[in-house]
């Protein structure tokens, strides 16, 4: 029997920053310090929002790929978890948006697993497969449930969901040179009052269209957290990715931090076995209920 979940809200992190001083000797200066030169925007040629927000979605989209991520989970003294886990996406597999999340290590979260499929503008549909019960839960896009952390992850079920357009409202609000690339600053509202977020600001870098910057704002307003993408790579050609993810929580002081140690991906029809992934059956291990 498949069973809405409740679970807690987010446990998610923020990145430890650390100020410091330092002089060369002698008597400390006396008066202001010269002021930086302000960053200058890039000029990019103009384009609208929802014409950007398709480029995102086009640089996501390949028919499968497969992921394996060392993981750190950092908490708020700065002490580390350490876990290793694999996704597994595909871009219209028959007629669907299929993601699959799966816990390798350590062993007391080995096989905790969740399997997102949306067709379409319809709902995504989320499952949840917790070992220890032998349960799969189905998380309801209409509950909290899907702004909750992912696993003690900053990630929500939210996050993890396939992106679709239809979802947000999107406009350029500017430009921005970030990690030494130029981008366009892509603000996305959420359409529908479901969402974890009153808003999201992206950097998408103009020539690839990777977001290497994400900050989210929660209900009321507030910066609630933001990734960041580092070491990009062309995973096929037009389709970037990159090794490096960090999602960071400005109100709880945790982070999560990525590291990709294996990328697989295909571009004609997935195999039978990958197919296979995206199933009921392969998120319980066929013990499914």
């Amino acid at each position: 029997m498949r069973r809405a979940l409740e679970l807690r809200r987010p446990i998610v992190a923020v990145l430890l920053v650390a100020s410091f001083l330092s002089g060369c000797g002698g008597p400390a200066a006396v008066g202001p310090s010269p002021a930086a030169p302000a960053p200058v925007a890039p000029t990019l040629p103009p384009i609208s929002g929802a014409e950007l927000a398709k480029k995102v979605r086009a640089n996501l989209d390949v028919p499968y790929e497969s992921l394996t991520y060392r993981m750190e989970l950092i908490d708020s003294r700065g002490a580390g978890e350490q876990r290793k886990a694999a996704f597994h996406r595909a871009s219209n597999l028959d007629g669907k948006d299929c993601a699959y999340t799966c816990f390798l290590e350590p062993q007391d979260i080995q096989g905790f697993g969740l399997l997102t499929l949306r067709a379409g503008d319809a709902e995504p549909e989320q499952f949840l497969y917790v070992p220890a019960s032998r349960k799969v839960s189905r998380i309801l896009y209409f509950s909290t449930n899907r702004r909750s952390s992912f696993c003690g992850t900053q990630y929500t079920f939210e996050d993890l969901e396939p992106l679709r357009l239809a979802d947000f409202e999107f406009s350029v609000t500017g430009t921005a040179r970030t990690d030494g690339r130029d981008c366009y600053l892509l603000q996305s509202l959420p359409r529908t009052r479901f969402s974890g977020y009153s808003k999201v600001l992206s950097h998408v870098d103009e020539k690839t269209s990777l977001v290497l910057r994400s900050v989210f704002y929660d209900p009321r307003g507030e910066l609630l957290k933001i990734g960041a993408s580092h070491e990009l790579f062309e995973a096929m050609p037009g389709h970037w990715r990159a090794r490096k993810l960090e999602m960071a929580n400005r109100q709880t002081d945790r982070v999560t931090r990525l590291e990709l140690v294996d990328y697989r991906c295909t571009a004609g029809s997935p195999t039978t076995a990958d197919r296979q992934v995206f199933t009921l059956a392969t998120l319980s291990g066929g013990r499914e209920k």
